[in-house]
């Protein structure tokens, strides 16, 4: 498919940076990196390792992120988080 079948309003999001992705979902809500991390419960500096993919983050904080974004941890982190997390299988979809 190219982007003509999509119409003018396509955009892939994996042609993005995960930072490049993060700033324009918190400026579409008015939100900061702080309140970001703060609703994640992590620090403002975990939190920019994480986006600039310096750390690793564990599934809980992808799922966290996409959940207080309102967005997928797909559409963030462009992986599938169906896998085990401390013995815990955990889904991104439901």
């Amino acid at each position: 498919m190219n982007n003509k079948e999509y119409g003018t309003n396509f955009f892939p999001c994996w042609k993005f940076t995960l930072r490049q992705r993060v700033e324009f979902i918190l400026s579409m809500h008015g939100k900061s990196m702080k309140w970001l991390a703060d609703e994640v419960g992590i620090n403002k500096g975990t939190l920019s390792k994480i986006i600039n993919k310096h750390w690793n983050p564990t599934v809980k904080i992808k799922l966290l992120m996409g959940e207080k974004l309102g967005c997928d941890s797909l559409v963030l982190f462009g992986d599938d988080i169906n896998y085990m997390d401390n013995n815990k299988f955990i889904s991104a979809r439901t």
